[in-house]
């Protein structure tokens, strides 16, 4: 018995250990900022560092806007990071460009390490008629948006939406997989690559005539569409899927 009571305190007493230091980020989850809209709008995030995730809800009557700043600078570095806060700045807000109204937000940072911060940003809103999405860390995931679509990031990137995809499509990422799900009234030129992973492709729905695929180089036309639609990876997987119901199955597509 006192063998099992020691080893079940050593094994709480490390658990707890282990808990409290891994425990040295620091968080601050500011009020979200609502907007009315006029409508469908484009919208543009850029952010040094974060997630990004963005949904269109036909449900909702404004935009919602919320950033989480984040820092983690290690044991024995917490007050630093607390600081460090402050450092991370951004904007919101609807402007005027010669296509229509944009919702913009843009996230920096003037700390000297901004590889230990990080501003994640999540949006809602009605209706988004193209995305420009720019993340120098962190995963995509775009959920039912429409009209042209321009993503950068660094890690995975999720995009699916039960709106026919009809425009230019351009996703790149560095150290994460892209999973690309659409309707089969979409159309487009196919191109998708990897240098690490494989690129696989599903198609249920619509009509495709693939041109080249070697495993890690893909080049399909869907529907005879003359849209590019230019997927990049460098580690990771790209999967793309032409289903009856694209944003329906979780996050990955369970094959079935």
């Amino acid at each position: 018995m006192h063998a099992i009571v020691r080893t079940t305190f050593w094994t709480l007493f490390l658990a707890i250990a282990l808990t409290q230091a891994a425990c040295t980020s620091r968080n601050a989850d500011d009020e979200a900022v609502m907007f009315d809209i006029p409508g469908p709008v484009a919208v543009e995030v850029e952010t040094f560092g974060g997630d990004v995730r963005l949904i269109a809800d036909p449900t909702a009557t404004q935009a919602r806007v919320s950033v989480e700043r984040w820092a983690d600078f290690g044991e024995d570095r917490e007050e630093d990071a607390e600081l460090s806060l402050a450092d991370i700045q951004y904007t919101a807000g609807v402007e005027t460009a010669a296509e229509g109204p944009v919702l913009a937000v843009r996230a920096t940072t003037s700390n000297p390490e901004p590889h230990r911060q990080r501003a994640n940003i999540s949006i809602t809103l009605p209706a988004a008629d193209g995305v420009r999405i720019v993340t120098g860390d962190g995963e995509v995931t775009v959920i039912d948006a429409e009209g042209a679509i321009e993503i950068e990031a660094s890690q995975e990137v999720a995009f699916m939406t039960n709106w026919p995809l009809t425009h230019p499509v351009s996703i790149t990422t560095q150290e994460g997989g892209i999973d690309l799900r659409v309707r089969g009234e979409s159309r487009g030129d196919i191109r998708a690559e990897t240098l690490d992973g494989e690129v696989t492709i599903r198609n249920k729905f619509g009509q495709l005539r693939t041109l080249h695929h070697d495993g890690r180089r893909l080049h399909s036309v869907l529907n005879d569409g003359e849209n590019e639609i230019v997927l990049r990876a460098v580690e990771g997987d790209v999967s793309i899927s032409v289903v009856d119901d694209p944003t329906e199955r979780g996050w990955w597509i369970v094959r079935r």
